[in-house]
C-alpha cells in the first residue's frame, strides 16, 4: 500500500477503532433542500456514522425524499410541531454515537468536515467542542433581487452555528439539552450555558461547512427572532453575573 493510499485510507474512517458520529438533522417543510443536505453527508471521507433526521411536524413530502434516499444509514423519526430546539433534543435522545454533530436541513457540509473534526477532538482530550469556519451562499433557486439583496451576507465566518459543530455526547449532556421555548436561537443559548460552565472548544481555520440562504431563512424573518436573540442575551449576562 502506497502512502497516499493510507492516507486516503485514514480520511474515509476505515479502521475499527472509529468512534460513531450521530448526525442530526432537524427539518420542517424540507423537501426542497434536505435531499442535497443528506448526501453531503454521505459525501464524508469519514464513514463511521449515523443520520438521525427528526421531522418536526412536516406537511410537505419530506419524508418522501428521505424515504426515497434508501439508505442504512438514516433513521427517521416523526414528531407533532415542537420547534427546531425540541427536534435537536429528541436526536440527541436517539443517538448511540460518541460525538454529536448537528446539520440543518437546508445546509451543507464539505468532505471534510467530519474527519478534520474527530481528528482534532482524538488529538487534544480536553477539548469538548471543535467548531469550523463557515461559507454563506444565495440559493441558485432565488431570483437576482434576493442575491443583491443578500450579496453582504455573503463572508466566511467563524460558524458558531448547529452546522459547523461536532461536540463530545458527554460534553453537551455536562449542559444539558436545548432551550426548546425558543423560536430561534436555541444554539447559541445552548452554547453561551457552555461558555459559562467552562468548556474548551476549538476552531478549525477552514471553511468546512456552508450555509444557504433561500428568503425563508427563519432566523432573518421574524420579529420573535430578534426578541428571542435579546432575551438569550439578557439570560446570558445574568448568568455572568450570578457566578461573579
Amino acid at each position: 500500500m502506497t502512502n497516499a493510499d493510507s492516507d486516503m485510507d485514514e480520511r474515509r474512517g476505515c479502521c475499527n477503532d472509529e468512534p460513531l458520529v450521530s448526525v442530526i438533522i432537524p427539518v420542517f417543510n424540507g423537501e426542497k433542500y434536505i435531499r442535497e443536505a443528506i448526501r453531503s453527508v454521505f459525501n464524508q471521507t469519514y464513514r463511521n456514522y449515523e443520520i438521525i433526521v427528526v421531522d418536526d411536524g412536516s406537511t410537505d413530502s419530506t419524508r418522501k425524499v428521505i424515504n426515497g434516499l434508501k439508505n442504512d444509514s438514516i433513521r427517521y423519526y416523526y414528531q407533532e410541531r415542537r420547534g427546531a430546539g425540541s427536534a435537536r433534543n429528541t436526536g440527541v435522545m436517539k443517538s448511540k454515537g460518541e460525538f454529536l454533530a448537528f446539520l440543518d436541513a437546508d445546509d451543507l457540509w464539505l468532505e471534510s468536515k467530519l474527519f478534520s473534526q474527530t481528528k482534532s477532538l482524538r488529538k487534544d482530550a480536553t477539548i469538548d467542542m471543535v467548531f469550523t469556519l463557515l461559507e454563506q451562499f444565495v440559493s441558485s433557486d432565488l431570483d437576482e433581487n434576493c442575491h443583491k439583496k443578500y450579496l453582504g451576507l455573503l463572508k466566511n465566518q467563524v460558524g458558531v452555528l448547529p452546522s459547523t459543530v461536532l461536540i463530545k455526547k458527554a460534553s453537551f449532556y455536562k449542559v444539558g439539552l436545548f432551550e426548546s421555548t425558543w423560536n430561534v436561537g436555541e444554539f447559541v443559548d445552548w452554547y453561551a450555558r457552555a461558555m459559562n460552565m467552562g468548556l474548551k472548544s476549538h476552531v478549525i481555520d477552514d471553511v468546512l461547512a456552508r450555509r444557504r440562504i433561500h428568503g425563508n431563512n427563519i432566523s432573518l424573518l421574524t420579529e420573535a427572532s430578534k426578541r428571542d436573540y435579546i432575551r438569550i442575551l439578557q439570560r446570558k449576562i445574568i448568568r455572568q453575573r450570578d457566578v461573579q
